[in-house]
């Protein structure tokens, strides 16, 4: 049993308390087109639980900005049995939203999400 195990837990609980339950969508190919082009839909994986820590102006998770708005993004922590990746659309307090980074921690993950419109 590593030292953080027993905190883990204890993270695992905070987070199912204060969190809010949301869906996660994983891009999948679904063949291509007429044109040989790559057809992707967004399947739903499952649900989890998130913790909303606020605004996620943090620099050591933000990604390159090329042309991206930072406005609409959140900090969010989750456990790390949660099978979110980067790239995944979080539906959280009713709108969707991209998984942009993700930092492991030894008893959570953190996230920035930002808003996108599909």
């Amino acid at each position: 049993m590593s030292f953080f195990a027993r905190f883990s837990n204890r993270v695992d609980q905070l987070i199912s308390r204060a969190g809010v339950s949301c869906e996660i969508h994983r891009e999948v190919s679904s063949g291509t087109d007429r044109y040989g082009k790559p057809v992707t839909s967004w399947q739903p994986v499952g649900s989890v639980t998130i913790a909303d820590l606020g605004d996620g102006r943090d620099s050591s998770l933000s990604s390159t900005e090329m042309g991206r708005y930072r406005d609409d993004e959140f900090l969010v922590a989750f456990s790390l049995s949660a099978d979110i990746q980067s790239d995944d659309r979080v539906i959280f307090y009713g709108d969707t939203y991209r998984v942009d980074t993700r930092k492991r921690f030894p008893t959570h993950y953190e996230s920035v999400i930002r808003r996108v419109e599909e």
